[in-house]
């Protein structure tokens, strides 16, 4: 009964994520169709082409396939009893939760934390433009800040995190 329930596939089509409900082509068994993808309450994917994972034959029946993708080739590896880790497959950027209770965030290129309005590495990198431009008035005239060397050298950095 469970093997006509369960079965390896592999995306060979990656989908839109622009339909109503996330719909990819898989393979099984030389067999190809259509599945809906499950992800857990408030995550989503839009699973890459040749990723595999677990088919489920909804009621026994092979038209109603529900597809849980995974990235188990892919991981990312040396994870100790107990953490948990969210990643790209491809790029490896990630978040983790570690036993100690921090979390680590990793990204490959560049990193975006924005409400409606803002984008903070943006304005970090403003904040830092405006100290770095602070003067002091003397009887010489004005004079930067003693440690301006120190916001200049770090501009550069900031700005290798923005989009």
């Amino acid at each position: 009964m469970i093997k006509e329930l369960l079965r390896l596939f592999r995306v060979t089509k990656g989908g839109t994520d622009a339909d109503h409900l996330p719909v990819q082509q898989v393979e099984f068994m030389g067999n190809a169709a259509d599945a809906f993808f499950v992800f857990p309450y408030g995550m989503s994917a839009n699973v890459a082409t040749d990723a595999i994972g677990v088919l489920l034959s909804v009621n026994g029946d092979e038209q109603s396939l529900a597809a849980l993708a995974t990235s188990a080739i892919d991981r990312i590896k040396g994870l100790k009893e107990g953490e948990v880790i969210f990643f790209h497959p491809k790029k490896k950027s990630f978040i983790k939760f570690s036993n100690s209770g921090n979390i680590d965030i990793e990204v490959k290129e560049k990193i975006a934390i924005r409400n409606e309005n803002e984008e903070l590495i943006d304005l970090i990198s403003q904040m830092n433009t405006a100290i770095a431009a602070i003067t002091t008035n003397t009887m010489f005239g004005p004079t930067p800040i003693n440690n301006l060397a120190t916001f200049t050298a770090l501009q550069p950095k900031i700005d290798s995190f923005k989009e």
